[in-house]
């Protein structure tokens, strides 16, 4: 309780009383809640508006109370609390006495009144006033929910009002002591009433609730990419919050976290995404994973992600103690920095010449750079590194090569996104799945998809037998009959398939056995050769002085083969 005038003088006869009320019945009943004051002066009402509640009072007095106005807040009506400043209401009652000034602590509102009336001029007026607060709560099993008053009442009770000298007008009834503590849900001022001339009258406080916005922060996202960058190319994501009032948002603060949905690891209830472990390392500074920001706007840029479907899971707050968040999520996608081209200048040179390989990537790489795996068709005649890598932020990189002095004829150049030994293990691998899964399901009678003689083009050398379609030779034992006379049935031959052949199943007539051994095998190596950008190649010639003149004379004349 907070008390102004002389009302505080007679407190002390009211801490007597209370302990002798333990057994005494709910005190509903008893307690005036029809206002504090007399009947003369003019009827008015001091209203705090939509979406605000009373926390306090504000005047003048002297003997008496002069002058009344409202103090008043605006309430979130998502989190119930507190949003901008005090302010007044406008005043009823005369001019005379002295300021006076009584509020709530931030986080509460004024649930009851409590004064003293006199009789002075020749009516009752309000002598003193005091005032009681209770904390703002939302109250979610009430349906729908409101934002409300929340105390706490001791195991003695609330004071009998039988025994308070001071007049009460409560937004709540008075609670009896039963030895336990109790808590009770209360409505809040929202306006005072009374009548008023010169002086203060009458006052009344006019009881209430807030509805409570259910529905939380709202976020808008605004990314720099709809769907997908490369890998090293800046994704910036914004975000903004506010409530369905934006007015009446209070300040904000936000955290995030990165989950990884390419990487999951299994669950309870399926696959469950990584959490990607400081994230703001592969994003542009200044960066904040934590709780930051007092504004109702913010953002990070990734310019450093690994290739991966990602989710940035934002949860938003008020910056003042608050029961309330809400949550909010925005996919977005990584994707590898793909070859473009791969390019030699100039593309024909002497024996001992040299020439720049220049290879170009889809997006600029990531801080760290990124390695272009290099080979040669013929090392003798031109050789080549392993390896170069493109520094990070630029999407071109280049590379001077030199013929040997002896060398004559065509070397083919190749870039890769992936070391050719693991490219050769993934070839053997696929390969070896593939056979693998063509005699199984041969021997166990499972129906597959029977691929074209025109999707599969055989080598012609590696030793395969006839395509399907194709006559059989007279002089080749028919395998069909080779395995019907062993007992097994439904074994239909197929011809053997290079890697290069495997390759294009895949691609045309996808096989999930095959596909899944390697992706859980080699997840890396498997993305890439799915992509048609993974390997670039190119043609460097080397040629002697005059064959170099020769092709630089020798230009067609395309005038012969005009019809006149």
């Amino acid at each position: 309780m907070m008390y102004w005038g002389i009302l505080n003088g007679a407190r002390i006869g009211i801490a007597i009383c209370v302990v002798l009320q333990l057994a005494s019945p709910s005190w509903a009943r008893l307690a005036p809640f029809d206002g504090i004051g007399g009947n003369g002066g003019a009827p008015y009402r001091l209203d705090c508006g939509e979406s605000a509640v009373l926390v306090g009072v504000t005047g003048q007095s002297g003997l008496v109370i002069d002058r009344l106005a409202g103090l008043c807040v605006k309430i979130d009506p998502i989190s119930g609390t507190w949003v901008g400043g005090v302010y007044e209401t406008t005043p009823a009652g005369g001019t005379g006495g002295s300021r006076f000034h009584k509020a709530c602590p931030v986080g509460q509102a004024l649930v009851g009144l409590e004064g003293t009336i006199k009789y002075f001029s020749g009516t009752n007026v309000v002598a003193s006033l005091g005032i009681n607060c209770a904390a703002l709560k939302i109250r979610t099993d009430f349906q729908p929910p409101v934002i409300t008053g929340f105390r706490q009442v001791g195991i003695y009770g609330d004071p009998d009002p039988l025994k308070v000298e001071a007049s009460q007008d409560l937004c709540y009834r008075p609670l009896a002591g039963n030895n336990r503590s109790q808590d009770d849900w209360t409505r809040v001022g929202v306006a005072l009433e009374g009548r008023a001339g010169l002086f203060l009258d009458r006052v009344h406080l006019a009881c209430g609730e807030l509805l409570n916005d259910q529905q939380g922060y709202r976020v808008t996202f605004r990314t720099s990419a709809k769907s997908s960058v490369p890998e090293g190319t800046p994704l910036n994501i914004q975000w903004r919050a506010s409530g369905t009032k934006p007015e009446l948002t209070p300040n904000l603060e936000y955290s995030w976290e990165l989950q990884d949905w390419t990487h999951t690891k299994p669950g309870m209830l399926g696959p469950q995404p990584t959490i990607v472990q400081n994230a703001c390392a592969h994003a542009a500074q200044p960066c904040a994973g934590g709780w930051f920001g007092s504004q109702s706007q913010s953002q990070v840029t990734f310019i450093g992600l690994p290739p991966a479907r990602y989710e940035l899971h934002l949860t938003v707050r008020p910056t003042v103690p608050a029961p309330v968040q809400s949550k909010a999520t925005q996919a977005f996608e990584i994707a590898p920095n793909q070859l473009v081209e791969v390019t030699v200048n100039p593309g024909t040179v002497r024996p001992g010449q040299a020439s720049t390989v220049t290879v170009v990537l889809e997006g600029p790489t990531p801080p760290r750079g990124k390695t272009i795996y290099l080979s040669s068709s013929n090392s003798s005649l031109l050789p080549v590194p392993p390896s170069i890598v493109i520094s990070g932020g630029t999407a071109r990189g280049t590379v001077a090569l030199r013929a040997t002095p002896a060398s004559l004829g065509q070397v083919t150049i190749t870039a890769s996104l992936t070391e050719f030994l693991a490219l050769q293990g993934a070839q053997t691998e696929l390969k070896t799945n593939f056979t693998t899964g063509v005699l199984s399901r041969g021997v166990e009678e499972t129906e597959a998809p029977i691929v074209s003689a025109e999707e599969i083009q055989t080598a012609p050398d590696n030793g395969a037998g006839p395509v399907a379609g194709e006559p059989m030779p007279s002089d080749s034992p028919d395998p069909n009959q080779d395995v019907m006379e062993r007992g097994i049935r439904g074994m239909v031959a197929r011809p053997s398939t290079s890697f290069s052949q495997a390759k294009q199943l895949t691609t045309v007539a996808p096989n999930p056995q095959i596909a899944g051994a390697i992706t859980q095998k080699s997840p890396g190596i498997a993305a890439a050769l799915a992509l048609p950008s993974a390997r670039k190649q190119t043609i460097l010639t080397i040629q002697p002085d005059i064959q170099i003149q020769q092709n630089n004379l020798i230009q067609p004349n395309l005038k012969r083969f005009q019809t006149p």
